[in-house]
């Protein structure tokens, strides 16, 4: 004879995890808020140097850079999640690109407001100004 039928097992096993699950559900909540708030502020045009960059609300960006090596362009698809900016790169121009078509680049977003972004990459930390 079990201690328990089976009905109470799993009746036990949700009461176990009730505190964890609601606190992944707030956690993923505040994140989804956090996103949709970056994704508010960053869309538009942002400056750094020789690189321009305009983020579309529709998800589309284009970037324009005109530095020592000439003139790029790169357009593609963004979205942010759990704080980070993710470009998908469909098209690429110009004399010495750095892209290729479908790479896709991860940028972390350490600062945001609605006059600079500051995103990290490979250690390294860039910010764009409007």
């Amino acid at each position: 004879m079990t201690p328990w039928p089976s009905h109470h097992t799993h009746a036990f096993i949700f009461m176990k995890y009730t505190f964890e699950l609601i606190t992944l559900s707030l956690l993923l909540t505040a994140c989804s808020r956090r996103d949709a708030m970056l994704t508010h502020q960053v869309a538009g045009v942002w400056q750094d140097g020789p690189t321009k960059i305009t983020f579309n609300s529709d998800g589309g960006f284009a970037n324009h850079t005109i530095d020592g090596r000439g003139t790029n362009d790169f357009a593609g698809t963004w979205k942010i999640a759990d704080g980070v900016l993710t470009m998908v790169l469909t098209s690429v121009s110009g004399s010495k690109p750095d892209g290729r078509v479908g790479d896709v680049v991860h940028l972390k977003i350490v600062d945001a407001d609605e006059h600079h972004i500051s995103v990290s990459i490979g250690g390294q930390t860039n910010t764009f100004n409007r």
